[in-house]
């Protein structure tokens, strides 16, 4: 476990931290909707599709690899929760993906283990809204098919 002034670069070497510059840390910051004793879920702030949302341990880690069981557990409490709770809102959502980005290779931009839980509907295009936002490009979300503009010509082929 680190302490608030530690840098966690070698942790992670991809990047260096310093946990009091960690977003999400401060729950204060984001529209919590949800939280139990480990975990708390808020909706993304570049949010891919409407409802997307995040999930998170409250104790600073990186990845999903750091969690406890009582934080994974606590985590998937809050997703079914939300889950249901989205549906209850849009009962057009046809299916979730559900993903995690671990390490800056994976795609991982904000350096505390979270959890997206993302509502789909068939056909649907996703991309990531925001300031300065840049299209959402990762396997468990971009479907080639969807004419994604980072989709190479082979990519949509082999999609089809």
């Amino acid at each position: 476990m680190f302490t608030p002034n530690q840098s966690i670069s070698a942790a992670a070497p991809w990047k260096e931290i310093n946990i009091n510059d960690c977003r999400f840390c401060d729950l204060s910051l984001h529209a919590v909707m949800d939280t139990n004793e480990y975990a708390a879920s808020f909706l993304d702030a570049y949010p891919v599709v409407e409802f997307h949302t995040l999930l998170i341990p409250r104790r600073h880690v990186l990845t999903y690899f750091d969690l406890t069981l009582p934080e994974r557990e606590s985590i998937h409490q809050l997703m079914v929760l939300q889950r249901k709770r989205i549906l209850d809102q849009d009962p057009t959502i046809e299916g979730f993906n559900i993903g995690w980005n671990c390490g800056k290779a994976a795609g991982q931009s904000v350096f505390h283990a979270h959890c997206h839980l993302i509502p789909r509907k068939k056909g649907e295009k996703v991309h990531r809204q925001g300031e300065g936002a840049q299209p959402f490009l990762h396997p468990w979300v971009d479907d080639p098919a969807l004419d994604h503009p980072k989709a190479t010509k082979s990519e949509r082929k082999i999609a089809k």
